[in-house]
């Protein structure tokens, strides 16, 4: 038990009282022994099956991955290369809820343009091994964060590395949120050890990138940490400077004007997994087809995420707090990001890698982290997000039979079922910020 309690945790109970004597589960030798193979197992299978399919088949030439989001991004390096506008892709598309087209902010396009320097196919090879490397990366951070030391956290990341399918999304479509995964896992370790300056730094990095991340603001914010309040501003400010500088103020503008306004607007596309998302669907509104605003969708969607900011703003304590209760802290703000969004897509939820670690490592220190809420609203999480949003996607086989199906009586129910992995994120945070709230 020792080596769990850091400074900052409950005092220890007391030898022989029920909570020292069950505080924690302790399995035999031989259980250990077991878990431990079958888990180093699963890592050499997981990491065998990744390397085939992520390094052999793309150095064959065989790699089946649609490739469509790095397809914007080489597109929007080759706009750079050629100065032409980088928005015009998005801004002229046809009106769709599932939008594409480059939507980052202009500094990106510029941190961008090198893959514009090499061929396409080695260019794509290299953003894939990228993806996962910056996945591992993370996935190890957080894991030696968050979990206990007694744990297999290698091979725990080597599993979910390949085998999680909000992290394996990425690599398959070529998006960027395996580098805001490794941003924010960084993040973490900076919050978890005190480190204000790096940890405003790396919150202004992914903001810049995303906008997103921004909400983690309001973590520096309850610790009073004026220090990292003012390098996430100096680092936002010089990302923005980056980019008039690369661009001219022609290409901020037509962001904040052009692109932003859609960016921000309701859609409660299948797919979308936040908050504005789900009320969205309940509504039936913006599902299939852009629609204008809804007051009522505006209200409740503002409405619940103000009650979500109050939950989180009291959940995080003042003053520092032990490891692994700050990981919880940083977990709970990284699920109000995911879910205060406008858009959040599945793929976002790499990020959810954290919070799961959080949750986990907090209930395997200390029974007094296993209320049922927080145990039930964990596993059902990882059942919606891990299970169900993989299947429901896969569902989805073509536009035709979404339009088809939203003539049917089964459509509400339907896109209600949509929701329930941004609805499982949401009791966990409810969950894991009361719980939060009570300790300190």
């Amino acid at each position: 038990m020792a080596e769990v309690i850091e400074r900052g945790q409950l005092s220890l109970p007391a030898p022989g009282s029920p909570a020292g004597t069950r505080g924690r589960f302790h399995p035999d030798a031989r259980s250990r022994a077991l878990g431990l193979l079958v888990m180093r197992a699963a890592a050499v299978a997981s990491v065998i099956s990744g390397v085939l399919t992520f390094v052999v088949a793309p150095l064959r030439g065989t790699f089946s991955g649609a490739f469509e989001d790095f397809a914007t991004y080489l597109s929007v390096a080759h706009a750079v290369a050629n100065h032409t506008d980088l928005y015009s892709p998005f801004i002229h598309q046809s009106p769709n809820v599932a939008l594409t087209g480059f939507d980052y902010p202009p500094v990106v396009a510029f941190l961008l343009q090198p893959l514009a320097w090499i061929p396409t196919t080695a260019a794509e090879t290299v953003w894939l091994w990228l993806t996962i490397a910056c996945t591992a990366a993370a996935t190890g951070i957080a894991a030696h964060t968050l979990l206990p030391r007694s744990w297999p956290r290698i091979e725990i990341t080597a599993v979910v590395t390949f085998l999680f399918s909000a992290a394996t999304y990425n690599y398959w479509h070529g998006q960027m949120n395996p580098l805001i995964f490794l941003l924010l896992a960084l993040a973490l370790d900076a919050w978890a050890h005190e480190r204000q300056t790096r940890f405003g730094v790396l919150i202004g990095i992914a903001a810049s990138i995303k906008l997103a991340p921004i909400v983690l603001i309001v973590l520096i914010v309850r610790r009073r940490w004026w220090r990292a309040a003012a390098a996430c501003a100096v680092t936002v400010v010089a990302g923005l400077t980056l980019g008039v500088v690369a661009f001219g103020t022609a290409a901020l503008h037509e962001y904040i004007t052009r692109v932003l306004p859609v960016l921000s607007a309701q859609n409660g596309w299948l797919y979308n997994q936040s908050i504005s998302g789900v009320v969205n669907r309940l509504f039936g509104h913006a599902v299939l087809a852009p629609q204008s605003a809804s007051v009522l969708v505006s209200i409740l969607t503002y409405a619940v995420l103000a009650v979500m900011l109050g939950l989180l703003f009291f959940a995080v304590a003042p003053a520092a707090r032990n490891r692994r209760i700050s990981g919880a802290e940083f977990a709970a703000a990284t699920l109000l990001m995911l879910l205060a969004s406008t858009i959040t897509w599945y793929a976002h939820y790499v990020t959810a890698i954290i919070v799961i670690f959080a949750a986990v490592g907090l209930m395997a220190s200390d029974r007094v982290w296993r209320p049922r809420a927080l145990l039930f609203s964990t596993a059902a999480f990882v059942l919606a997000i891990a299970v169900l949003a993989p299947v429901l996607i896969g569902s989805v086989t073509s536009a035709a039979q979404l339009i088809s199906l939203s003539h049917s009586p089964w459509w509400w129910p339907i896109m209600q079922v949509a929701s329930l992995p941004a609805m499982g994120a949401a009791a966990m945070f409810v969950a894991l910020t009361v719980r939060l709230r009570q300790a300190s």
